[in-house]
């Protein structure tokens, strides 16, 4: 059985992991099995093996130039094969045994055009403060191309995460799972 393919797109800290444990917990609770299949470990443990990351050390814990290794990391590896990440990560998610396997973290174009490629559908997560205003971590440049990249790039589904309404997001997760699992 092939697993129907999410990536997740958006930008540090905009809810992106929350909304793939989301999905996962939808899959179990209907009968099924979820996978979640984070490009970053891929990464992360490539820099574990070269030590720019002490090994064992958890991503969300990282700081800011642990962050910024990663980072260079995922990009000298991109800059000699766009695909690299990508097909990693694909493969591991199409061989994953799930009825639906989740990518939390997309952050450039080819790896959003992977997950359509393969008959997946690609989720934006935009988070808002509490106010109404955008968001912004102050654990990544803004600016990086890894925060940018899909900027203008279409999803096919949005999501928007407003600080402090959690089960909001719960619900409207499990609602927009429920119409792509219906339209498949």
């Amino acid at each position: 059985m092939k697993p129907l393919l999410i990536g997740l797109a958006g930008k540090a800290e905009h809810g992106k992991s929350a909304v793939s444990r989301i999905i996962k917990e939808w899959a179990e609770q209907n009968g099924g099995v979820g996978h979640i299949c984070e490009l970053s470990q891929f990464i992360l443990h490539e820099c574990w093996e070269n030590g720019t990351v002490p090994r064992d050390q958890a991503r969300d814990p990282l700081n800011k130039e642990q962050n910024a290794a990663l980072i260079a990391h995922g990009n000298f590896r991109r800059e000699a094969d766009p695909m690299y990440w990508t097909k990693l990560t694909v493969t591991k998610m199409l061989a994953s045994g799930a009825n639906i396997s989740v990518c939390p973290n997309l952050r450039f174009p080819q790896e959003a055009q992977m997950i359509r490629d393969n008959g997946g559908v690609v989720i934006r997560v935009n988070r808002l403060n509490a106010d109404g205003s955008p968001f912004t971590s102050t654990t990544r440049d803004p600016n990086d191309i890894t925060e940018t990249a899909l900027d203008r790039w279409p999803a096919d589904f949005y999501l928007t995460n407003v600080t402090g309404h959690g089960p909001l997001l719960e619900k409207l997760t499990f609602a927009l799972i429920e119409y792509i699992v219906d339209s498949q």
